[in-house]
């Protein structure tokens, strides 16, 4: 027999009422640890999404700065194409071929490779 704080004994319907409401607590905290772990769960789940996401973020930061390294690699060698035809056709930039045999103090060889920088970076 249960009996109330002030002595009295506890009749049969406070008695349910206790125990419905123990259920009752049990149930709650069941629900809640559950929640909390389901929680968990999707906090885990969005982790590895945005660990994902930021791997597929670098991955294609690293493929665009190839592409733009093997685009500039191309539009240099065009460039080194055209000023060498240039030289090879006499259509050269009479400035720049003046400036750049000054610079090689005369010599063809070397005037020929000056020119190719000076005009590379022109172009």
């Amino acid at each position: 027999m249960l009996i109330f704080a002030d002595g009295e004994p506890m009749s049969g319907g406070a008695y349910t009422l206790v125990v419905i409401g123990c259920i009752g607590l049990i149930f709650f905290v069941n629900y809640l640890s559950k929640a909390w772990d389901e929680s968990e769960a999707t906090k885990a789940k969005t982790r590895r999404a945005l660990e994902e996401i930021r791997a597929e973020n670098e991955r294609k930061e690293r493929e665009e700065a190839a592409r733009k390294r093997a685009e500039a690699v191309r539009i240099r060698d065009e460039k080194l194409k055209r000023a060498m035809d240039e030289l090879e056709n006499k259509t050269y930039d009479r400035t720049l071929w003046a400036k750049a045999l000054i610079m090689a103090d005369g010599r063809e060889s070397k005037a020929k490779a000056l020119y190719l920088q000076l005009r590379i970076g022109e172009l």
